[in-house]
């Protein structure tokens, strides 16, 4: 199931579920911008056959967050992209199954994975944000901060709390033992800094 043409469409499910409506973008540009990613070759038709071959396997799955809405056998993923209406309810995302072959594959050490969540402060403040770091790796974590112009923020003064989280959900699909989460009110800024260098946490 892994073709390694497709690694773009791995790597993105590694995080986030890949909303069906996506496949229908006009241009495989759209869709590299939403992905975050190059993708160099556009086949819908593969695409498609691959996500089918990954559900039947149980290795993917089809999700949705309107929970009045039931996912019972929609057909093939390209009979779904067919009747619009229906594949914007839906998501397509690993299994734990999957997921599990993802990190066998790609050499994935969660050791090095972190996430940053952002969100307007309390009274709907656009100057200021409240700002969330997440990772297992304090070290990690360590870089994050002392780079926190590279992120675009500036930390407001006495505002830096420091948690943990037991057990952590990394992603939709992978939860963690444990892991450090700092969070503080931070100035959006435009920096000349870069992006804080820290390893990839898969090939």
């Amino acid at each position: 199931m892994f073709k390694r043409d497709l690694k773009w469409l791995w790597d993105y499910l590694a995080e986030h579920c890949l909303p069906l409506r996506c496949l229908l973008f006009d241009e495989p540009a759209s869709l590299a911008i939403w992905v975050n990613a190059e993708i160099s070759r556009f086949d819908l038709s593969e695409i498609c056959e691959t996500i089918d071959a990954g559900i039947a396997i149980g290795s993917l799955s089809l999700y949705t967050s309107d929970e009045e809405f039931r996912v019972e056998g929609p057909g093939s993923i390209t009979e779904i992209l067919q009747q619009r209406n229906f594949c914007h309810r839906l998501e397509v995302g690993y299994t734990t199954v999957g997921g599990a072959e993802w990190e066998r594959l790609f050499q994935v050490d969660w050791d090095q994975y972190y996430t940053i969540h952002s969100g307007h402060s309390i009274g709907g403040s656009e100057e200021y944000e409240t700002v969330s770091l997440s990772s297992p790796n304090e070290k990690i974590l360590e870089v994050l901060l002392s780079g926190v112009e590279g992120l675009g923020y500036a930390v407001v003064p006495g505002t830096l709390l420091k948690a943990t989280a037991t057990p952590w959900l990394a992603t939709y699909w992978k939860s963690l033992p444990k892991c450090h989460q700092p969070q503080f009110l931070g100035k959006a800024i435009e920096s000349m800094a870069g992006w804080p260098d820290l390893p990839s946490w898969h090939i």
